[in-house]
């Protein structure tokens, strides 16, 4: 599933380059438990809702952060955690983009 989230996050171009944008699933996860305080202009200066139009090195910058907020359950507030599921999918995405890049903390 992660391989898989991991090479829909990438779609070619007409010009063969590879445009990233965020998978549907993940996207809702983020859109859901994150966005409310993370988006342009938000807390920690992370906007969750425009990753796709962040440099490379910034949205793996950020990647890497979400990762460690879903290890250590410390973001979103315990009430409003994802469930079992959402944080499968968004964790099996975040993990396959930072090995992707080799850019896994």
């Amino acid at each position: 599933v992660a391989l898989l989230l991991a090479s829909a996050a990438h779609a070619c171009s007409a010009d063969g380059s590879t445009a990233f944008a965020v998978p549907k699933e993940a996207r809702a996860v983020l859109a859901t438990h994150c966005a409310d305080c993370h988006s342009e202009g938000g807390k920690g200066g992370i906007d969750a809702s425009s990753l796709d139009k962040l440099k490379l090195g910034d949205r793996l910058g950020t990647l890497n952060e979400i990762q460690d907020q879903l290890c250590y359950k410390m973001l979103p507030p315990r009430s409003e955690q994802p469930g079992a599921a959402e944080a499968r999918v968004l964790a099996g995405w975040v993990r396959a983009e930072l090995r992707l890049h080799k850019a896994s903390k």
